[in-house]
């Protein structure tokens, strides 16, 4: 992120429409599935902003906007950390600033939250000028600021930095400039000893780091996979997300850098990324066709550009909740049909003693065959992916995603009624939150 170092609101009911699926067509005519979705404009109202993070519950999403007449100290305050709650998991309220207790009239940064959702990595800019980093606590709506992290000959020779730190706490990753910089900002690693005492930067090499800017990084739950945004590799226009994956324990030998593709990068700036806790999708910020004023924007990631450690969705026919942590089932719908019969109902009921756990975060993804447009399959497989969650969450049901995908593709060799019959189909993944 680009910082620089010198009443609840009323619902408006704009619909979220994340993430629903685009169908591209490769130049070799291949068809595959992305998605790219621009959050409504209740919460893109304001296009200075960058880092948005999703809180692990998938109910809120905080990010920062710059010089806003409603920062803590007004049009100049660099930085302020904002958030914006989903209802119902269909609805974003007006974005709220998150209180003095976290920003200041200086800039303010939060760039991770942890698993259980009650702690943020964050950084502020002193009055003096000093960038600081911390744990803050939450309790409520308010943050309880931690003790300053003590990194050995920590200085900057830049007036913007971004940061990331990994889930176990004793990775730190800054984008600056300092010693032995090839651009305006490289990408720098700080490893914690056991005094908690954090070491001198180490330049992380010239894999990833060149002569432009490399910023935002973003180091993945594997501790191997680091994304980032640089205008050094080429690409779509502009700044260009990036992957590239940890090679030694070194920290300075690096794959070479993967870019994430023309459906996530654009003839703008691309300028932030972060991951969602499950890996498949992340919160960048991007433009569009449509809109050339930079935004929030939730894509779904190719499995070749996700996390290498990621959980194994289980498939099975009659699901056990008790002896898994994850667990997938499937409902099958007959041609145009959305309702529920009742042996859907009767699978259904299998899994209402599992989302009652708060713990649990169900997925629901709809689909339909390849028969009639590509909107009305669209709404089609919506429809039949709010009949299953509207069952769930009668049962008790909190946290889910709903995603209308579309057409089906299966590439097994079975005959195309076996294919259609199996492509009107709901699948339900049900998780553990991370």
């Amino acid at each position: 992120m680009e910082f620089n170092k010198s009443t609840i609101q009323q619902l408006i009911f704009s619909s979220i429409l994340f993430p629903f699926l685009f169908l591209a067509v490769s130049v070799q005519a291949q068809q595959t599935f992305y998605c790219k979705e621009r959050l409504p404009d209740i919460v893109n109202s304001y296009s200075r902003t960058l880092l948005p993070v999703l809180h692990p519950s998938g109910s809120r999403l905080y990010f920062v906007r710059k010089e806003h007449p409603n920062n803590i100290g007004g049009i100049n305050d660099p930085d302020d950390i904002w958030y914006s709650d989903r209802v119902n998991g269909k609805f974003w309220t007006a974005p709220i600033n998150a209180g003095p207790t976290i920003n200041t009239p200086n800039s303010n940064a939060l760039f991770s939250i942890t698993a259980d959702g009650n702690s943020a990595f964050v950084a502020s800019v002193s009055y003096d000028g000093n960038l600081t980093f911390h744990m803050a606590q939450l309790f409520g709506n308010s943050w309880s600021i931690g003790k300053q992290f003590t990194i050995s000959d920590f200085t900057m020779n830049s007036a913007q930095y971004f940061a990331t730190m990994n889930a176990d706490q004793n990775v730190l990753i800054l984008a600056m400039s300092h010693q032995g910089s090839l651009g305006d900002l490289d990408l720098y690693v700080s490893l914690k000893n056991n005094q908690n005492i954090w070491s001198k930067p180490i330049w992380m090499g010239n894999s990833i780091n060149t002569n432009s800017r490399e910023g935002s990084p973003f180091l993945a739950q594997d501790n191997k996979t680091l994304y980032f945004y640089s205008n050094g590799f080429g690409g779509y226009g502009g700044s260009d997300l990036f992957m590239t994956r940890r090679l030694d324990d070194t920290w300075t030998q690096w794959s070479k850098p993967v870019n994430l593709g023309p459906y996530i990068n654009t003839a703008g700036n691309e300028r932030s990324i972060t991951l969602t806790s499950r890996g498949d999708t992340a919160c960048i910020i991007s433009t569009d066709a449509d809109n050339d004023q930079e935004g929030i924007y939730f894509v779904c990631l190719q499995p070749e550009i996700r996390p290498q450690e990621q959980k194994a969705e289980i498939s099975l026919a009659q699901p056990s909740l008790t002896n898994h942590s994850d667990t997938s089932m499937e409902l099958y719908f007959e041609t145009n049909e959305w309702k529920l019969l009742p042996r859907h109902s009767e699978q259904l009921r299998e899994l209402c003693r599992g989302v009652r756990d708060k713990n649990k975060h169900v997925i629901i993804r709809g689909y339909a065959d390849d028969r009639g447009s590509s909107n009305y399959n669209k709404a089609l497989s919506l429809k039949r992916a709010n009949s299953v969650a509207d069952f769930l969450i009668e049962c008790g049901l909190k946290s889910y995603d709903i995603l209308g995908e579309g057409v089906r593709l299966l590439d097994r060799a079975e005959s195309l009624d076996s294919k259609r019959q199996r492509s009107r189909a709901v699948n339900i993944f049900m998780t553990i939150q991370q």
